[in-house]
């Protein structure tokens, strides 16, 4: 690090696991005010959930697969770009077999007591 710069390389960078799947942080609220930035590295079925104060924006690096957003899915591949508003369920689903990679950013910096799962009886009512 220097000064206020931050550079990390996606493979050094420490893990972590999310309700969408494993992460690797590449950036926190520490290294810049208030953000998350991660490399999301889904191979699967992440949970439904929203945020009610976070928006993430969601970049497709590699793989394919479908991001579902409220009520409609959608298809992504690399270059796909979405946003997330806070109070919309979304979900990240991996085709079979393929890892999925998406930078996520999320703002204000992602915090674990402002995700919250949708249970499968919620989803019509979701907010």
């Amino acid at each position: 690090m220097i000064g206020s710069t931050n550079v990390r390389h996606q493979h050094y960078a420490p893990k972590s696991e999310s309700i969408c799947g494993p992460l690797r942080i590449l950036s926190t609220a520490r290294d810049c005010s208030g953000a998350t930035v991660a490399l999301l590295e889904a191979s699967g079925l992440g949970t439904h959930h929203y945020h009610r104060e976070t928006t993430e924006f969601y970049y497709v690096v590699d793989g394919h697969g479908d991001i579902r957003l409220g009520d409609e899915v959608f298809p992504v591949r690399p270059g796909s770009f979405l946003v997330v508003p806070p109070n919309v369920g979304h979900q990240v689903m991996a085709r079979d077999g393929i890892l999925l990679k998406v930078l996520v950013i999320a703002s204000p910096a992602w915090r674990e007591d402002d995700e919250f799962v949708i249970e499968a009886s919620e989803s019509a009512s979701a907010p």
